[in-house]
């Protein structure tokens, strides 16, 4: 049995800073921290290792990460980051012409659909918007709600697997099904999913999904996967053309969407420890005890007169993320002072006109910690 007391201790982050935004960026393990210098020597004693660093990444770290979240190899490949991944997606779909619809919801991350936005200005693309209710009654209904946005002329559906606003776990294999049964492609926001919950991308049977590897999994910063079925991957253009790629041969993936030239090696290498450091704890262990923390959280918080709870306790619809709506508060430096003085990193405000709060609880947090955020809540709002 895991002792959770001390998980802390195993991660970089001080034991006298209570962090609790995981869902923005998360701390790598130690043994993680420690990988990453070794191959960062390593490459930059001797520069020609960029070679042995490049291959072990593809024929080693790759097929680890897949594994893990239930990918095909040959059908992945390391970004850095998620921004980065979903523009390979949504400036490569081949075959959308004018007028084609992309669909998705009103809970997608600011950045993404700026991109899918730009995408349909450049090309006479419609993106559509289906409301999804906070909190949604159950996954059934968050399916029937995109099933209602398809018309004729859509193309795409594009969904997160778990959304950066409200914490909402969306049934992605349930709207896969339905995108594929319909002739649509369908693209999954895996930001926050690999290392929080356990992940299938062949379960899933998406079409495209990108994944970070930098929050929940715990890796370096500057690390992201792009993961396709392979029936899809040549729906894409190639998003970088270099050396993988040749003009007399056929298309291939790597060609397409690997070898982007020299960059740092080091730091998908060290996805390798990130994967073993979770695999030796276990998926399902973790994955309780961030919901555990997540659930004492709404309990706790939830008592505090005005403090509304955004996020499902539907543990089918939830995982280590919760958000709430925060009630109005005249002084609005008054409650990021109190989590300031007492060195915490939270995601909260609030003003005149209310506010908001997001606790992204992993599995190096503790209940003493929520209890804290608590104080420094009841503390702001004179109770």
């Amino acid at each position: 049995m895991t002792d959770w007391s001390t998980m802390k201790s195993r991660y970089m982050v001080p034991v006298d800073l209570v962090y609790l935004n995981n869902g923005s960026f998360g701390p790598t393990p130690r043994v993680v921290f420690d990988a990453l210098l070794r191959y960062l020597k390593e490459l930059e004693e001797n520069p020609a290792m960029f070679g042995d660093q490049y291959n072990r990444m593809v024929k080693v770290v790759k097929p680890k990460l897949a594994s893990f979240v239930g990918g095909t190899p040959d059908y992945m490949g390391f970004v850095p980051n998620l921004t980065y991944g979903m523009n390979v997606f949504s400036r490569g779909i081949r075959g959308l012409s004018p007028g084609d619809e992309i669909l998705t919801t009103n809970q997608e991350y600011g950045a993404v659909l700026n991109m899918w936005d730009y995408a349909a200005k450049m090309h006479g693309l419609v993106v559509k918007h289906v409301h999804i209710p906070v909190p949604p009654e159950s996954p059934e209904q968050i399916v029937k709600i995109v099933e209602q946005g398809i018309t004729p002329r859509t193309r795409v559906i594009l969904a997160s697997h778990i959304t950066t606003t409200t914490g909402l776990i969306l049934p992605v294999k349930q709207i896969s099904s339905l995108a594929h049964s319909r002739g649509i492609l369908s693209v999954i926001d895996g930001a926050h999913a690999p290392g929080m919950i356990p992940v299938d991308i062949g379960d899933i049977g998406c079409d495209f999904y990108t994944g970070n590897c930098h929050k929940w999994l715990g890796a370096p910063k500057g690390t992201a996967f792009i993961a396709m079925h392979p029936r899809s991957w040549d729906r894409l253009e190639p998003f970088l053309v270099g050396w993988g790629w040749s003009k007399e041969k056929q298309e291939t993936f790597d060609g397409n969407f690997e070898n982007p030239g020299v960059h740092n090696t080091a730091l998908p290498n060290a996805v390798g420890e990130a994967v073993d450091f979770q695999l030796a704890i276990g998926k399902t262990a973790i994955e309780a005890r961030g919901r555990e923390l997540a659930d004492y959280g709404k309990d706790l918080f939830t008592r505090i007169p005005g403090v509304k709870l955004l996020t499902p306790r539907d543990p089918a619809m939830c995982g280590s993320m919760a958000s709430y709506s925060l009630p109005p508060l005249e002084d609005d430096q008054k409650m990021g002072a109190g989590f300031k003085r007492r060195n915490m990193v939270v995601v909260a405000g609030a003003n005149s006109a209310g506010g908001r709060m997001r606790i992204s609880t992993h599995i190096y947090n503790s209940r003493e910690e929520l209890h804290m955020v608590d104080e420094v809540l009841r503390e702001s709002y004179g109770l």
